[in-house]
């Protein structure tokens, strides 16, 4: 700590030396002149006081008279002496060469035989002077040219000068002007020529801050003293008093002493902790000064726990900290916690001091100034765990959703502590939410690639906990209806579009864009329908596409197939031919959409390995017939070949002679697993080709649904022997509206087989009741 030191020394001197210089003039052969040298000087201690204090002053002064002889004729003062110009008359009071002179005025005369010596006889003089304790010396002188033989009386005469100078203390202001005077010290010589004297005084500081200025101020008064054989003849000025100001003043500064007012915060701690936990405090000191206190830095020498504290290892920071006037400094520390757990409270002392003296010359020490407390709660360690609600979300771009936190401490259901919430799929309405039951915070999605979202805590020893929800793009997926549909040339036909987002839930289309190799689809974009003008009866598809969530996807596309078509049978079926014979055939034509009654055939045209047809070509007619002419006895077959809605369609009848092969003969049925499943139910569909002649070989088989259920299966056969038979099962689920289904099933759909009966190709229809069986009380 930096000392200072108190010195009782005169710490300014307004001093100066003054020569006074007096002149008695009588006639031009007499003069005394006085010379007193002066130097006075005003002191104090300090220049700095406090307000409400006492203001010391020293005051001092030394002197030297300085004299010279007496100039002129001696001879004058002897011959002027009043005793001996006036045969000594008592009554005699003026000197003839001064009684015109109003300078100098008779005041008195003293016998010899009453002063013992010369100081006896200057005191009696300034006595009789009627001014006590003058400042005065002596000057001594006979002439060296007068002989005092004859007259032993005027070698005696003797002239002396005597002077006073009392000292005032005088109090300016700024503009100079006297404020008040006060009388100091008056000073007294003791003939010697040499005066040194001191004096002190002491004024009140005032209770306001002050410039004050001090100085010294004398006036100067004389007179003379003739001494002869009989008499000292005293005179004194009459008008001739100087008034002298002593010098440069001394500046005396009054301040407002400083005053211990350290303003702090509110102390702040980490809390709740454990049992013998670290504590952290902080609080912020600000150096403002209090009213009528003087600015000062002040230095933070000690930071201690108060006396009974519950807390143990304060740990303050590194000291002495300064802070300057209207500055502030944040002060952090710690301490360990007590072994228990309960509520304390935490209780700090601050102690500080001025980094230089104020007023009073010293460092003021404010010792303790400041108090801080604070609450901190103890809690036994806990052990957090936490769950968010919805655990997993499918998010959509710009959407708000809200996550709720549920936590448990030790496996018991609580209040959550301060949950910390992030994520990297957007903004969050609440980034910390404080303790409560169900804290929750919403997200809004700004990045569909985000993965989660976390809700982290600690516990009160300092562990960390945390929960998480897992995040990813919402996806859409759409389906067309119908799935199957049945088409006809320059026909248009209605598709629609249902959506359902990855959790299940139906949701609105974005805008589609729709296509179709069967022809236009009208309009090409569209969130829910388009339709389709059939150009190519022969299209197998309508598709459509959109994005959704800033991802493409696709439609289940509906399956086409024409909605008429034709198929034809010859009679005979199978015929015995002989080599140069003739044979009638003829076609009976069917239409899949006139309940397979007998239709017109269309132009067919005839072929056969066996032979061949007239007509090659039939024109429209309900039964056309051609005529096989036999050249060649091993043909096998005859077959009608036809065009309907672009599609091809054929029919055959087989030939056989002695010692052909056996035609194979195949057989279509169907069976269900279910009679009457409900809505929504899934079941199952047999389809059985049987061969009841000779080896066929590869074929495929359609399966037709023709109500209630629009759709196509259709199954491939390799080989199917004599007497053999081959099944496919197929699933399909009941519509949601009760509805019957009716299924059929057609062998060799192609037509590449040639059988010995081509009548039994086609399945009788098997009819299924999907849903709840209707009666007559249904309708009641």
């Amino acid at each position: 700590m930096k000392k200072f030191l108190f010195v009782l020394c005169i710490l300014f001197a307004a001093a100066f030396a003054e020569n006074f210089n007096t002149n008695y003039l009588g006639d031009n052969r007499f003069q005394i002149n006085t010379d007193i040298s002066v130097a006075p000087s005003i002191s104090s201690p300090s220049l700095t006081y406090c307000t409400g204090s006492q203001i010391t002053l020293s005051a001092s002064v030394s002197s030297n008279w300085k004299h010279s002889a007496l100039s002129g004729t001696s001879l004058s003062i002897l011959n002027h002496d009043p005793g001996v110009f006036n045969g000594g008359a008592s009554t005699d009071h003026s000197l003839p060469f001064i009684s015109s002179d109003s300078y100098l005025q008779y005041i008195g005369r003293a016998n010899h035989n009453d002063i013992s010596d010369w100081g006896a006889f200057t005191q009696a003089a300034g006595n009789q002077g009627a001014q006590v304790n003058l400042y005065d010396e002596a000057l001594a002188y006979i002439g060296p040219s007068y002989d005092c033989s004859n007259d032993q009386r005027k070698c005696n005469a003797q002239v002396a000068a005597i002077c006073k100078a009392p000292i005032s203390l005088v109090e300016y202001n700024a503009q100079g002007n006297v404020m008040r005077t006060s009388a100091l010290i008056d000073y007294a010589g003791n003939g010697n020529g040499n005066i040194n004297l001191a004096g002190h005084n002491q004024i009140a500081s005032g209770n306001q801050p002050a410039t004050r200025y001090f100085r010294l101020m004398f006036d100067k008064t004389c007179a003379t003293v003739v001494k002869n054989p009989l008499y000292y003849n005293i005179y004194k000025e009459g008008h001739h008093s100087q008034v002298y100001s002593a010098g440069q003043p001394l500046t005396i500064t009054v301040q407002y002493p400083y005053s211990c007012n350290l303003p702090a915060s509110n102390l702040q701690v980490s809390s709740p902790v454990t049992p013998r936990a670290t504590v952290s405090a902080n609080f912020t000191l600000t150096n403002t000064p209090a009213q009528n206190s003087q600015q000062k830095t002040i230095r933070i020498t000690s930071i201690s726990l108060a006396q009974g504290s519950a807390f143990a290892n304060l740990a303050p920071p590194q000291l002495p900290i300064e802070i300057a006037s209207g500055a502030s400094a944040q002060i952090r520390l710690n301490a360990t916690a007590p072994a228990n757990a309960g509520n304390y409270p935490l209780n700090i002392i601050v102690n500080y001091e001025t980094t230089d003296a104020d007023c009073s010359n010293g460092i003021v020490r404010c010792t303790p100034n400041v108090q801080l407390s604070a609450q901190v709660v103890v809690q036994n360690p806990q052990q957090f765990s936490c769950t968010l609600s919805p655990a997993s979300l499918k998010m959509m771009n710009n959407s708000n959703y809200q996550f709720t936190a549920s936590c448990t401490n030790a496996g018991a259901q609580a209040n959550c502590p301060i949950l910390n919430w992030a994520t990297n799929a957007g903004t969050l309405s609440t980034a910390q939410t404080q303790p409560q039951q169900s804290p929750s915070s919403t997200l809004t999605v700004r990045n569909l690639q985000g993965t989660y979202l976390n809700a982290t805590g600690a516990n009160n020893d300092g562990s960390r906990f945390s929960c998480s929800a897992a995040l990813s793009p919402e996806a859409i997926s759409c389906a067309l209806s119908p799935r199957l549909a049945q088409i006809s040339f320059n026909q248009s036909y209605s598709f629609n579009a249902a959506c359902v987002l990855s959790s299940g839930t139906p949701y609105s289309c974005p805008l589609l864009s729709w296509a179709s190799d069967a022809g236009r689809m009208s309009p090409a974009q569209h969130n829910t329908s388009s339709t389709l003008s059939v150009s190519n009866g022969q299209g197998t598809y309508v598709r459509a596409s959109g994005t959704f969530n800033g991802a493409q996807f696709n439609c289940t596309p509906s399956a086409l197939r024409p909605r008429i078509y034709t198929y034809c049978m010859l009679s005979p079926a199978a015929q015995n031919i002989e080599q140069a014979s003739a044979y009638n055939f003829s076609a009976t034509c069917f239409n899949s959409d006139n309940e397979d009654r007998a239709v017109n055939c269309a132009q067919l045209t005839w072929t056969s390995d066996a032979g061949s047809m007239s007509p090659r070509t039939t024109g429209a007619n309900i039964n056309p017939v051609s005529l096989l002419n036999v050249t060649n006895s091993s043909g096998v077959y005859v077959q009608a070949a036809g065009t309907s809605n672009n599609a091809q369609f054929t029919c055959n009848s087989t030939l056989t002679n002695l010692g052909a092969r056996r035609l194979p003969n195949l057989i279509a049925s169907l069976s269900a697993n279910k009679a009457n499943p409900q809505r929504d139910e899934d079941f199952i569909i047999t389809a059985t080709v049987a061969n009841s002649g000779g080896d066929a070989g590869s074929f495929t088989s359609a399966l037709n649904v023709t109500q209630g259920i629009i759709d196509s299966r259709t199954f491939e056969t390799r080989q199917l022997a004599s007497h053999g038979s081959v099944s496919q099962q197929f699933q399909f689920t009941c519509p949601h509206t009760p509805a019957i289904v009716n299924f059929r099933l057609k062998a060799d759909s192609g037509g590449v087989i040639v059988e010995s009966n081509e009548r039994d190709n086609i399945s009788p229809m098997l009819s299924v009741l999907c849903g709840p069986i209707l009666t007559c009380m249904d309708y009641v």
